[in-house]
C-alpha cells in the first residue's frame, strides 16, 4: 500500500460519489458493510467469509453477509502501513482448518503499541474462532536498519504448487547510504524484506528455491527481490504463472509476472529500463539493468505493464469463473486505493501480457486518459482486495467505505448439478465438462436396441439450482455434436406449474459442435420450482434404425441455464 496520506486524501471523493460499473451486462451490490479499513478477505464456506481489519487487529467473520463475531483479535502495530494485512487458507482447509495471516505484531499485545515484527502464523478455524497453531516466518526490528513504518507488503497466497508465496515490502531499508543486495545498492549486506518469500506450510524453506545455496537463510526464502512493496498477488489459473503488482515512489506502479529468482529492479529501476526513471531513492540516475545486484541465478524483466503516475496498486485477480462471459473469461483485474478505481485487462494469446489499447503499445499508461481506457469501474471504496467467490463472482473490499462488493452478471449462469441417463450410459467425460465450451465433452454412449424395437437414443436429465426462485428471463445454452452419423436432437425444460417437460427446441445436429441458446420471457417461473430452486432439463437424441446401424454418441461441450436477477 501507500502511505496513510494517500488514504486521507482519497476519502471525500470515494464518499461523494456512487460506485460505477463500466462493464455492460453486469451489476454490483452490497455483500457486507460495516468494516473498519478491512484489508482482506478469505472464503471458509459457500456463504461464509472471513475479513481482516488493518488497525483494529480483527478478523471478522460473516455468514450470508452477516456478521457473525471475530475469529479472532490480535494486538498489532497500526501505525501509517503497519497492521493485520493478509489472509489466505490452506489448500486442504476442508480437511485441516488452517488458515495464513500476516500481521504487524505489538510489543504488548495491543492494538497502537511498539512494533516487534511483521509475521505469518498459522491458526485452526474450528468454525467460530482462530486458534494458534505456529509461527511460520517473521521479519523482525533490526537496529542497523530502517524498521518502516511504511511498506510492509502483507497480501500472501499459496501457488498451485502449494508452497506459500509471501508479499514483503522494503521497510524503507536499502538506501545507498546503507546498501543491502534485495535494494540493488550491496552484493554482499541483506536487508531480510523487500520481495516475495516462499516457504512450505510449516515454515521451513523449499529445497527448490532459487537461492537455496545462498549462505544467508534471509536470502534462501526469496522468490523474488528488488521489489519495493508488492499489494498483490494472484496465480494465473491456465499458466499458473505467478502475477504481483508493486507500489512505486513518484513514479512508475507495476504489474510484473514473478518466475523463480526474478530481480524486479528496485531501489535503482521503476517501470520498463528503458524509460530510465530518476527519483530520489535511485539518486536521480538512469540506471540500466546491468546495474543490479544479480544473485547467481536471478535476473531482470521489464513489468508486463506500469502506470506513470503511481496509483497506489493493489489487488490482482484473474476472472477464473464461467460467470464472466467468455469474452472477460481469464482476462486478469487489478485495483487501486488511491484512486478508487478498478481495471479490467484483456490477456494476449500467450498469457504473458496484455492486448494493449491505443497509446499504452509501450506497456505504460503515460496519463489519465491511457489509463482510464482499463476501467471496469470505480468508486469502490479504495479497493485492498479482489477475490473470485465460491459462487464464480468477483467480491471486491473496499477500504474506505468499509464494505464488501459483489460484482456479477445480470444473467447468472446455472451448470448442471446432477445427471441421470434413463437410456444410454455415460462414455466418456463428467458434468465438469459442460461448465464451458472448451472442447471437453461429457460423451454419453446410446443405448442398446433390437431389431423392431425402439430407436437407438440417448435420454438424459439434468438439474440445476437457482439462487432465486422468481425471474423475468430464463435461457438455456446447449453445445453438443455426434460421434456418429447426424442426430435428431431434441432439447426439454421442465415445466413445475403443470408437472411436465415442454420441448424448446428440436435439430440435427452432426460431427461439429452445434450451438444454440433459447431465451423465455413469457411467464419464465414456470420453470423454476418456487420451494426448491430447483431448474430440471432433458436432453434426447435419436438415430432411427437399429443397432447393426453402429455406435454412436451424444457429446456435449457446453450445457448451461441462465437466470436474469
Amino acid at each position: 500500500m501507500k502511505t496513510v496520506i494517500l488514504f486521507t486524501i482519497t476519502v471525500s471523493a470515494a464518499a461523494a460519489n456512487a460506485q460505477t460499473l463500466l462493464l455492460p451486462g453486469y451489476t454490483f451490490d452490497v455483500v457486507a458493510s460495516g468494516l473498519s479499513n478491512p484489508v482482506a478477505l478469505a472464503f471458509v464456506g459457500p456463504d461464509q467469509f472471513l475479513t481482516t481489519e488493518k488497525n483494529t487487529g480483527k478478523v471478522k467473520r460473516f455468514l450470508n453477509g452477516v456478521y457473525q463475531g471475530d475469529a479472532i483479535d490480535l494486538g498489532v502495530a497500526n501505525n501509517n502501513e503497519r497492521g493485520l494485512l493478509g489472509i489466505c487458507l490452506d489448500p486442504d482447509f476442508s480437511g485441516t482448518g488452517y488458515v495464513y495471516l500476516y500481521y504487524s505484531h505489538s510489543s504488548s499485545n495491543t492494538d497502537g503499541g511498539s512494533w516487534t515484527d511483521n509475521r505469518v502464523e498459522k491458526f485452526f478455524f474450528n468454525g467460530t474462532t482462530l486458534v494458534f497453531v505456529q509461527t511460520l516466518i517473521t521479519f523482525p526490528f533490526d537496529s542497523l536498519q530502517s524498521n518502516g513504518p511504511n511498506h510492509n507488503g502483507g497480501i500472501i497466497a499459496i501457488g498451485p504448487d502449494r508452497k506459500l508465496y509471501i508479499c514483503t515490502g522494503d521497510l524503507d531499508r536499502g538506501y545507498y547510504t546503507n546498501p543491502t543486495i534485495e535494494q540493488n545498492y550491496s552484493p554482499t549486506n541483506v536487508a531480510g524484506v523487500g520481495g516475495i518469500k516462499r516457504i512450505e506450510l510449516d515454515g521451513s524453506i523449499p529445497l527448490d528455491n532459487p537461492f537455496i545455496m545462498h549462505p544467508d537463510v534471509r536470502i534462501k526464502s526469496y522468490y523474488c527481490y528488488g521489489v519495493r512493496n508488492p499489494f498483490g498477488i494472484a496465480f494465473d489459473p491456465l499458466t499458473n504463472k505467478l502475477w504481483f503488482t508493486e507500489n512505486g515512489p513518484d513514479q512508475y506502479d507495476e504489474i510484473n509476472i514473478g518466475g523463480p529468482g526474478l530481480n524486479s529492479g528496485w531501489r535503482k529501476i521503476m517501470g520498463p529500463d528503458s524509460r530510465g526513471a530518476a527519483y530520489f531513492e535511485n539518486q536521480y540516475t538512469d540506471w540500466n539493468a546491468s546495474d543490479l545486484i544479480m544473485l547467481p541465478g536471478a535476473y531482470y524483466q521489464d513489468p508486463v505493464f506500469s502506470f506513470f503516475t503511481p496509483i497506489g496498486i493493489t489487488a490482482i485477480a484473474f476472472l477464473n469463473s464461467i460467470q464472466f462471459a467468455p469474452s472477460e473469461r481469464y482476462d486478469c483485474v487489478c485495483a487501486d486505493i488511491n484512486l478508487t478505481n478498478i481495471y479490467l485487462f484483456d490477456m494476449n494469446a500467450q498469457r504473458n501480457g496484455f492486448n494493449l489499447k491505443p497509446g499504452t503499445e509501450d506497456f505504460v499508461a503515460d496519463n489519465n486518459a491511457e489509463r482510464d481506457q482499463y476501467r471496469l469501474g470505480y468508486q469502490f471504496g479504495n479497493v485492498t482486495d479482489l477475490k473470485i467467490g465460491p459462487d464464480g463472482f468477483l467480491y471486491v473490499v473496499g477500504y474506505i467505505s468499509g464494505s464488501v462488493y459483489r460484482i456479477r452478471p445480470r444473467d447468472v449462469v446455472y451448470p448442471a448439478q446432477t445427471v441421470t441417463i434413463s437410456h444410454g450410459r455415460i462414455a466418456a467425460g463428467t458434468l465438469n465438462d459442460t461448465r464451458e465450451s472448451d472442447d471437453r465433452r461429457l460423451d454419453m454412449q446410446q443405448g442398446v436396441t433390437y431389431n423392431g424395437g425402439p430407436p437407438s437414443s440417448v435420454e438424459a436429465e439434468f438439474s440445476f439450482t437457482s439462487r432465486i426462485a422468481s425471474t423475468t428471463q430464463v435461457s438455456f445454452s446447449l453445445e453438443s455434436s455426434s460421434s456418429g452419423a447426424p442426430l435428431t436432437q431434441s432439447a426439454y425444460l421442465y415445466n413445475f406449474q403443470n408437472q411436465s417437460y415442454e420441448l424448446i427446441d428440436s435439430r440435427l445436429i452432426s460431427q461439429s459442435d452445434t450451438p444454440f441458446s433459447v431465451t423465455i420471457t413469457t411467464n419464465p417461473n414456470r420453470f423454476i420450482d418456487s420451494a426448491t430452486k430447483r431448474m430440471k432439463a432433458k436432453i434426447i437424441a435419436v438415430k432411427s434404425g437399429s443397432a447393426q446401424s453402429g455406435k454412436w454418441r451424444l457429446r456435449i461441450d457446453e450445457l448451461l441455464l441462465r437466470v436474469r436477477e
